[in-house]
């Protein structure tokens, strides 16, 4: 690395680009350019420039992305798993996790789960992701790190609403037979801005999903 070239602003550095790229699992998946914020991507190993065009790394003042590996996106899997209040998506999560292809079967099970808790997962593992990134520039002393600093505290905030969104949504659990008995309870509940969970002979039956928020319109 050129020691006399200035840190970069880490506002201008690409985290849509970068964050992925570090997830991947292989080494040359692609390059940080320090002096853009810019991230060339490589394709079966061979680095593109700006114009698509086959670029030889070894010329240019470009830094080898290095992947954190599977068992950090793994680790963040387990920490969003163990927040999640809804026994039974929770279940399903833990169970996406055991055995082989753990990251396709968790996928498959976030399907399954409500809109809110995809939508919190995503917020999740994308502010960890950068995070990651930015620690990584900060380490190589490529970016400012005073600004660098604020972006991973904000990351950090993000993370930790996401995780407290899916522990409140423990909501009301309601076997189907009992809903006509229970139905003031499960009002109240829905007025307070909780999911209201209906089983069958205790297997996830439907959701009833709250019209409005405490604190919104």
């Amino acid at each position: 690395m050129n020691e006399e070239r200035p840190t970069l602003d880490p506002e201008r550095v690409d985290l849509d680009m970068l964050a992925p790229l570090m997830d991947a699992s292989d080494y040359g998946a692609g390059h940080f350019d320090p002096a853009t914020g810019q991230v060339i991507p490589s394709f079966e190993g061979e680095a593109l420039d700006a114009d698509g065009e086959p670029a030889d790394a070894g010329e240019q003042d470009w830094v080898p992305v290095e992947p954190v590996g599977s068992r950090t996106g793994y680790g963040d899997m387990e920490v969003f798993t163990a927040a999640v209040a809804d026994p039974a998506v929770r279940r399903r999560l833990e169970l996406a996790l055991e055995g082989h292809g753990p990251f396709r079967r968790f996928r498959d099970a976030l399907h399954e789960a409500p809109e809110p808790l995809r939508a919190a997962w995503f917020r999740f593992r994308d502010a960890r992701a950068e995070s990651r990134a930015i620690e990584w520039l900060v380490r190589l002393d490529l970016v400012e790190a005073e600004p660098a600093a604020a972006i991973v505290r904000d990351r950090a905030e993000t993370a930790d609403r996401a995780l407290t969104e899916v522990a409140k949504r423990d909501g009301l659990q309601v076997e189907e037979r009992d809903a006509p008995r229970r139905w003031p309870e499960i009002l109240r509940a829905l007025g307070d801005g909780r999911p209201v969970r209906l089983t069958s002979g205790g297997e996830p039956w439907a959701v009833i999903e709250p019209l409005n928020r405490p604190g919104t319109r």
